[in-house]
């Protein structure tokens, strides 16, 4: 029992909100597809999936009962949740080749968004998927959001890619990948959760007051003020009201578009940002806010909007020496800035006043911590109630979501990763959904997501969704060349 004690954790609080997520059905997963300069077998791949599995425990883990009832779920609020490895992984749990060539396209996003894992299950909660299209290679990794956030999916190929390049030669097919008898040795101990590093995640007690004070005792117009009193750029609410559309359900269809920025361009635009002291992610975010009042608002109404947007930031970069422990974890949390109405001209610095308020919002969140506060005050609620609540609800969403994994590079051996996609799901979180990220030869990968009632939406008899997706793409190349 001692060993089994030493293999096992607690769900802490955000896990139960993210196992709330999956066992309730209100997200399914995240992926991040690469493609690689070469080819690997089925064989090579399963040794290289077993080194990768007993080098980070998490890889072999799920979350079990301990009090059996799925309906006591919501009244545990989670805390009937606990961590631990799995009895044993066998190689077609994990890795699935399929044979017909497979288009990488809008379609393929959208079936790998139905995937979904199960909790409290004898099965890993990710895997890798192999397909073929135009004489490459891509290997898909999927995996439920409990326990890791996007920036592992880099980390992922980048530790996949290193294993198969230091495989040895004449290789026997491998049926288990991990059996936790023979291998739990390499599993001790446990590598802390992200919660557990310094105080990232635990709120001063000034800050949890106000929220609370926010949350539960002002009024909306009184917080509208206090917003307004303590951020000069918050809009008048009142005036202009957040953009809400339709009330959020569960299981909506989302639908799915993807764009490309050429490495050339990417490279223009980088040196564009660092000229204004700027980054990628809130020129974006800037540009995806100003696109959707112009071609998205107006279909809705003709009332003028304001935006509130949900930006994922990366935690990590607080705990440096520990880069090892977090390299497979979950820290991510969100800053939230609201915009107003923005200028609709075509140039730069019809969002330059924006783009700067954003990368201050970002920094603000990160840099004093309070975005990770806000993480932290989930220890304080039941994760159940808190998301169940949205359901049915016109206010449940933000207006966009922007997920930005960075320009990433990953290279071994002489083998590249030539191009990397983001895509996840979208859940509860926003209307419009943008995770991007780069690399040097396959350049700026955009994925919109979407749910059906934008998709509906029409701008002079066009899709107002393929009309929002084309100025956005056109508008990320053009403001960083004012020539």
């Amino acid at each position: 029992m001692y060993v089994l004690r030493y293999h096992t954790q607690r769900a802490n609080f955000y896990e139960k909100l993210y196992i709330c997520r999956t066992v309730d059905k209100f997200y399914t997963n995240f992926n991040v597809i690469a493609k690689y300069s070469t080819s690997f077998t089925k064989v090579q791949l399963e040794y290289a999936l077993r080194k990768l599995i007993l080098k980070n425990p998490v890889l072999a883990m799920n979350f079990f009962r301990d009090v059996p009832n799925k309906k006591s779920d919501r009244e545990l609020g989670g805390s009937n949740f606990y961590k631990k490895p799995l009895d044993k992984i066998k190689a077609n749990d994990v890795l699935f080749i399929l044979k017909e060539e497979q288009p990488i396209d809008n379609e393929f996003l959208k079936s790998l968004n139905d995937i979904e894992f199960h909790i409290d299950a004898q099965k890993p909660l990710w895997c890798l998927q192999v397909y073929n299209y135009n004489g490459h290679q891509y290997l898909v990794y999927l995996t439920d959001h409990v326990m890791v956030d996007g920036t592992c999916g880099t980390a992922f190929h980048e530790d996949l890619l290193h294993e198969l390049v230091n495989l040895d030669d004449n290789l026997l097919p491998l049926n288990t990948i991990f059996n936790y008898t023979k291998d739990k040795l390499a599993l001790c101990p446990l590598p802390p959760t992200s919660d557990k590093f310094g105080s990232t995640m635990k709120p001063p007690i000034f800050f949890a007051a106000k929220i609370v004070l926010q949350t539960y005792v002002l009024s909306k117009r009184a917080n509208k003020w206090f917003h307004r009193l303590a951020d000069r750029k918050y809009p008048d609410t009142d005036k202009y009201p957040i953009f809400n559309y339709k009330p959020a359900y569960l299981q909506e269809e989302t639908f799915f578009s993807m764009s490309n920025i050429s490495p050339t361009d990417v490279a223009t635009i980088l040196r564009f940002l660092r000229s204004k002291n700027l980054t990628m992610t809130p020129y974006l975010t800037a540009i995806a806010t100003q696109t959707m009042q112009q071609y998205i608002f107006p279909l809705v109404s003709k009332q003028t909007y304001s935006s509130i947007i949900d930006i994922a930031v990366n935690g990590r970069s607080f705990y440096p020496q520990h880069k090892s422990d977090l390299r497979y974890s979950f820290f991510v949390s969100i800053v939230e800035p609201v915009l107003g109405q923005l200028k609709l001209d075509r140039r730069f610095s019809s969002i330059q006043e924006e783009t700067e308020y954003i990368s201050k919002s970002i920094h603000k969140g990160v840099d004093e911590g309070k975005a990770f506060w806000y993480l932290g005050m989930l220890r304080y609620i039941n994760s159940w109630k808190f998301v169940h609540k949205y359901i049915g609800r016109t206010d449940a969403r933000s207006t966009i979501n922007v997920s930005n994994l960075g320009n990433v590079s990953i290279n071994e051996g002489g083998i590249v990763v030539e191009d990397l996609i983001f895509s996840q799901d979208l859940g509860l979180s926003s209307h419009i959904g943008l995770s991007t990220v780069s690399t040097p030869t396959g350049g700026l990968n955009i994925v919109f997501n979407y749910f059906h009632y934008i998709n509906d939406l029409e701008f002079e008899g066009k899709l107002a969704i393929d009309i929002f997706t084309q100025e956005f793409t056109k508008r990320i190349v053009e403001y960083a060349d004012p020539d």
